[in-house]
């Protein structure tokens, strides 16, 4: 529909957020109030409202109810007034919503489609514009290089403020389905993100070389603990760091040779 879109891990400090969004000027804000690590639940309503705050740009706030065990069950009246344009997701649907018109628009290839953000580690973090051209290359990735397709069932261990959450998202192009999952890589169970593949039916399963160097260090072994065969998975998508020959080994080893390991 011709906007652009950038995005940071809800964890992310207020700081952090402004350093990033603050340099793009954003029009509209998409919030939520919670999120959930390592089993508990962090409330972000009030950092959203200072992130605003310190974005004068922003004339819409799109805010999202995240439901959690004993706690509130969305934003307070007060959080929602001090929102500019607030508005919740729900309604962005609605055929009363006139905010937001759905029209598609005519662009050139190179025109912006997201923006991403180096790491900041030595200085304000640049900003990383990609066209959308970017869509038909990560459309040959999916489709050539993994076989995505409509039974495909990817699940990626990211945050949405890592390049794999915009990735992994045009996946949906192609008619596959997407899982997604909040919360520690190695929670009080080390191998839940594999119970949660294995039940779900998981073909893609993506992550970082230091998550699989994690299990290999705590000797764990993935099929034989767990019972599985793992007979619906596919590949192993790794990134973020290189991977060592003993991480290959280990994969293969544990979740048989079927299984792709692609760094």
């Amino acid at each position: 529909i011709g906007c652009i879109w950038a995005s940071c891990s809800p964890d992310f400090g207020t700081a952090a957020v402004v350093d990033r969004f603050g340099q793009i000027r954003p029009t509209t804000l998409v919030v939520t109030n919670r999120y959930r690590y390592k089993g508990k639940w962090y409330c972000t309503e009030q950092k959203s409202i200072d992130v605003v705050r310190k974005l004068p740009t922003v004339l819409y706030t799109v805010f999202c109810d995240y439901p959690a065990p004993n706690m509130n069950e969305g934003w307070t009246e007060e959080s929602k007034r001090l929102l500019p344009g607030a508005i919740h997701f729900r309604e962005l649907g609605s055929p009363d919503c006139h905010l937001f018109p759905f029209q598609y628009a005519m662009v050139e290839v190179d025109h912006p489609v997201f923006i991403m953000f180096s790491s900041g580690t030595t200085g304000m973090p640049k900003c990383l514009v990609q066209g959308f051209g970017v869509f038909l290359n990560q459309r040959k990735e999916h489709v050539l290089h993994l076989d995505v397709n409509k039974e495909t069932k990817m699940m990626f261990y990211t945050t949405c403020g890592w390049m794999m959450w915009n990735w992994m998202i045009p996946v949906l192009a192609s008619g596959a389905t997407l899982v997604l999952y909040d919360g520690a890589a190695i929670p009080d169970n080390p191998l839940y993100l594999w119970t949660l593949a294995e039940s779900e039916g998981i073909t893609h399963f993506g992550t970082s070389a230091r998550y699989i160097q994690a299990l290999q260090d705590l000797n764990l072994g993935i099929s034989t603990v767990l019972g599985t065969s793992f007979e619906q998975l596919k590949c192993i998508l790794v990134t973020g760091s290189p991977s060592f020959e003993r991480n290959f080994h280990y994969i293969a080893e544990n979740l048989g040779s079927h299984v792709r390991y692609i760094s």
